[in-house]
């Protein structure tokens, strides 16, 4: 019983490593590349007050990221709160309505 299993797992192991190296049936979809004519403003003229309110806006994020992380962990661990702040401003600046809202 216990060789007639591995027969199979091997099997199934061959059979996965086959079917993923061979070609693949339909071709690459076409892709279109999103262009502009605008020009990018490469220095926006932000106000000083905006910048101060953004960045004591990510500090308290990563601070309370950090307090709530570290309650549930025992040992070390790492995160990137630039990361997710980043990921979650990407996020919020697709967001439309009531998730807009919301975020």
């Amino acid at each position: 019983m216990r060789s007639a299993l591995q027969a199979l797992l091997i099997g199934l192991f061959l059979l996965g490593l086959v079917a993923g190296c061979a070609h693949p049936l339909v071709g690459p979809a076409s892709a279109e590349v999103a262009q502009s004519n605008l020009a990018r403003d490469m220095n926006p003229n932000v106000p000083a007050q905006d910048l101060r309110e953004l960045v004591q806006g990510n500090s308290a994020f990563a601070f309370d990221l950090y307090q709530a992380l570290r309650e549930q962990e025992s040992g070390n661990f790492f995160y990137s709160p630039f990361s997710i702040s980043i990921a979650l401003a990407m996020t919020w600046a697709g967001a439309r309505g009531k998730t807009e809202q919301e975020m």
